[in-house]
Formats: C-alpha cells, structure tokens, sequence
C-alpha cells in the first residue's frame, strides 16, 4: 500500500485487489444479492482507492470493508427509488425473531459500520477475510493476543448492535455465520484486475465512476464538516478572546500556583501555560533524584518488562476520537444536577457546570469507552469529572462524580474512588498537544495503565479496583520514572517532551487497561509517527519511585 500511493505501480495494485478482493466481493453480495450490482459495487471501492490512496491510514482492510458498504448502500437506495414507499416500508420493516441467513445479511455490514475502527478491523481480518491471528495481527500493527482480544469485543459488540436493530443472535451463532461466510464462494476477483484502475481506464458516466465518485465526494464533505466544526470552535474563541484577557479569576491566585494568560474556553483548548494544583503538589515535584522502591524490579517485572510504552491517544480513527477530551468552561456557566448510579456514596453531589455540548470519551454514542466528561472552571480554577455520562430526558445521569479543587493539594477521602480506578483526578495526568506542541514542555506528571494491580493503593491514591492480594502486584498510585540514563536524543522533538517529563516527574498508575498505555487527549495534530516512536521505550527502561505508605482499607 505504502509503494502504491509513492508510485502509483500497477503491479502493487493488483496484489492489494489479489488480497482484499474477495472480501469485498463478499461484502458487496450479503448487501446486494446480485452479481452484477455486486461487480459495479466492488470495482467502484478499487477505483476510489486508485484514485484516494492518500485517504487509508493504516487500517486497509477496514477501510475497504466501509467503502464496499457504502457503495453498497448506494445502490440499495437506487432500487428503493424505484419502488413504492409500501414496498420500502414492509421491506425495513424490523424482525424480532432470530434471524435467517438472508435477514442476517442484510444487517450485518451495516452493524459492522458501527464498530470502532480497531475492532471493525479485527473481525473482518479475523473472521471476514480468515485470516489466522498471527497474519491478521501483523497486518493491524499489534500483537496476536491483542487481535485476538479486539475480534472477540468485536463480536460482543456486533452482537449488541444487532440487538438494538432487533436481530437476536448468540455470539457462538454470530462467529459461526461470519466463518461461514468467509469459506462462501464469491465471483472470480478477475474482474476487478481486468480494471486497469491505476491509469485511470474507466469511462466517464459509467456506473462504476458514478458511484466512486459518490464515496469520494462523502469523504470531501465528512472532510468539510469537520473543518466547518474546527472553525466555528475557533471563531468563538477569537470572539470571545478580548473579555478574556481582561477577565482575571474572581478568587485571588496563591503565589504558590503557575499562573498564565486565561485559558479560552471551549474543547481540548490550550491553557496558556497554567498548571493545575500548587507547585509542592505531588503531581508537580521533581522526583527524578528520589530513591528507587526496594521492590521495583518485581513490579516492573509484573506488569511486563519487554512491553512496550503505548500512547492511548492521537488522532481521530475512523471519524472518532482517540484519548480523554477535556472542556474549559467559564465560572459563569449554568451548574446542573447529575443523578448519580452505583457510586453515589463516593460522589461529590455538584451541581456541575456541564453544557449540553460537554465532549464525552469515545464520542457521544461509544459504549465501549469509560464515557468520562472532564471539565475545567477557568475563573473558580476546578476540576469537574464524570464518568459513565449519559443524557437522562432533559438532564444527565453518570454512575460518579469529582470534584477537585485545583489550588490546594487536599486529597479525596480514603477508599473513595474518582473517573480512574486510583481516586486520583483523570485531567493533570493526560499528554496535552497544547503543551507537547505549543510550550514543548510538561511540567507535571502523567498517568498510566496496567492489566493486573494490588488490592492496595499509595498517596497520592485513595481507592484500589482489585481483589488480588499478590505483592508482586503493583498499588494504585505507585509512580515510575524513566531511567536517567535512557538515551532520548534519537526521538523525535515531541516525543521527547513525553519522555522528559517522565524523567523528571514519571507517571502514577491510576486505573486498570493494557500495560504501559500512556493516556492523553485527542487532537488532530498528533502526528501516528512520533506516537509510535514511543514504543522503543519498555518497561524495563522504567524504575519505580521509593513508595510511601501502603493502604489495603
């Protein structure tokens, strides 16, 4: 793919349609049922790759399987046209029942649409295109277990999509039809490299160019109304820019805290160099010349030596965001009620100063992410997190709620929990692109994740999220610190702005996830190569920090 799009080489063409046809193909059929509608529907998805190879990141496979969709759709809504609305409407009509091979199909590829990105990717290798774990998890950059791991939520996630659109299916029945359907016959790709779509030979007006020039004009208009989002965001910004400047905090600042132009409001924006907490807070000390835990090799050793160092964010994947989103608010901003779930007792009661366009971890939908919402009160200087969000009639809902106030270093109650598993606030621990881009430092520390943790925590935790008692396992909150000597000259600048600041102030674990994942806000100015330059850090390159008091209650 990446010799293609630099040379545009026929021959390279050819084995991506040698490869990924027949899935298409296939794709194409469940929707369709036709062969020739089929043929036209899967040769338009090679033409628009020939023509936009600049638009597939890394995730080829997932990205042809949208594309076949799509223009799959396209045609169904042709033959929808052409019949009477009576006829649409006994057609879509919703099944309750379970399912036959035929409704099953129908629904499918448009469920399969719905999936994140990384998990659309695995089942399709994995099951759609049967591929063994090995193949498929070289082809989507990650390690067997991993794609393993992603095709299994995968299938528990398609299953729950096709529940809501009222086909019942086991996830057993689900896996055995997508097998099937990957061992299925489909029409010889030949067609598709008769195509010689790299020159361009397809004539103009042809059904062919008329429905890849429908998925390339829906790129360019996505492409549109993200920008047209972007700009709206920085008009009010700049329309807002001048009461700023002139509107200082309405509590008066300790000398203690870092004090900056005020932040503009609104989502991911820059704080002007502002740092939350005062100065001697923990989140905020230099402890790259504190003593190493006695038992730091252990638990280094538990959480995986050879594993590599990971950033949970960057930029958008497949239209969603990827990281914890943050909103600045200002001290006058409605406060509303939130009814809280199954952590009211360990909750700050608010009310909270939430706007009803407040960004929601994973998207507004995503029911997969932890739903966070964090959101920062300029003027007041707080911090406003949530998690598990949802809209509840005219007003919200979340399972808990914290409230921290960003000039004092006053910790939660003992075994209270937060937005992360640790009690520890979400916000000061994430990568800011505003920092890593703008001020090319982080003068705070971060925050990581790991598999298996202690049912214990350490300060500046208050809350562990285990019943494993192992003392190889690591508390909620220990801290670890790159290692002095590990050379960060060949990164490039970004990525040493991380890795700097996890020599000078390291990282807490705060919740439960994959080992070493790093977390961070979505931005779309991170660049997928410096991201991933950070994967040559491991874990043995990391030491833990002479840990206090260990608490079990």
């Amino acid at each position: 793919m990446a010799r293609y799009t630099a040379s545009r080489a026929p021959d390279d063409f050819n084995r991506i349609v040698e490869r990924h046809g027949p899935m298409v193909l296939r794709t194409c059929m469940r929707i369709l049922n036709h062969r020739a509608d089929a043929d036209d529907a899967a040769q338009s998805v090679f033409l628009v790759l020939a023509q936009r190879p600049q638009a597939v990141r890394d995730n080829l496979a997932g990205w042809l399987h949208k594309v076949a969709h799509d223009a799959s759709c396209r045609i169904v809504r042709e033959r929808v046209r052409r019949q009477r609305r009576e006829e649409v409407k006994a057609r879509m009509a919703p099944s309750s029942h379970s399912p036959d091979d035929s409704e099953l199909r129908e629904e499918l590829d448009a469920a399969l649409v719905n999936l994140p990105g990384t998990l659309r990717e695995a089942v399709v290798l994995h099951y759609l295109e049967d591929r063994q774990s090995e193949e498929a998890a070289r082809v989507a950059g990650c390690t067997p277990a991993t794609l393993r791991w992603r095709a299994m939520k995968g299938i528990h996630r398609l299953r729950a999509i096709l529940t809501r659109r009222e086909v019942v299916i086991s996830s057993v029945a689900l896996t055995a039809f997508l097998i099937k359907e990957a061992a299925a016959a489909v029409p010889a790709a030949a067609t598709l490299g008769k195509l010689a779509l790299a020159s361009g030979a397809v004539a103009e007006g042809s059904r062919v160019a008329t429905l890849a020039h429908g998925a390339v004009k829906a790129m360019f208009w996505a492409k549109v109304k993200t920008a047209a989002v972007a700009v709206t965001i920085g008009g009010a910004a700049i329309g807002v820019a001048a009461p700023i400047v002139a509107h200082l905090p309405r509590t008066p600042v300790p000398a203690t805290v870092s004090v900056a132009t005020p932040a503009p409001l609104g989502v991911n924006v820059s704080l002007g160099g502002r740092r939350p907490f005062p100065d001697d807070s923990p989140w905020n000390t230099d402890i790259s010349r504190e003593p190493v835990d006695p038992q730091s090799n252990v638990l280094i050793a538990s959480i995986g030596r050879d594993k590599p160092l990971r950033a949970n964010f960057g930029p958008p994947l497949e239209g969603k965001p990827v990281g914890i989103p943050y909103m600045v608010v200002a001290g006058r901003q409605p406060r509303v009620p939130i009814r809280f779930g199954t952590l009211k007792a360990e909750s700050d009661r608010g009310p909270y100063p939430l706007p009803a366009d407040a960004p929601i971890e994973g998207g507004a939908e995503d029911d997969i992410e932890m739903r966070r919402c964090l959101l920062i009160d300029r003027d007041d200087w707080k911090l406003y997190e949530l998690i598990d969000l949802h809209r509840d009639g005219a007003g919200w809902r979340a399972e808990g709620g914290a409230i921290f106030d960003l000039r004092s270093n006053a910790l939660r109650p003992k075994g209270w929990t937060a937005a992360n598993g640790a009690g520890l606030p979400v916000f000061p621990g994430l990568v800011r692109y505003d920092e890593v881009g703008e001020q090319k430092a982080i003068r705070h520390a971060l925050s990581f994740t790991c598999a298996k943790t202690r049912r214990a925590y350490v300060a500046p935790a208050r809350h562990f999220a285990s019943k494993l008692t192992d003392p190889k396992l690591p508390p909620m909150g220990m801290r670890v610190r790159l290692k002095a000597d590990f050379d960060i000259a060949g990164f490039p600048p970004e990525a040493r702005v991380v890795l700097q600041a996890l020599k000078t102030y390291g990282m807490f674990l705060s919740g439960h996830g994959s080992d070493w994942y790093l977390g961070g806000t979505p931005d779309d100015r991170w660049n997928l190569s410096v991201l991933r330059s950070l994967q040559r850090v491991k874990g043995s390159d990391f030491e833990v920090v002479r840990m206090g008091k260990i608490e079990t209650e």
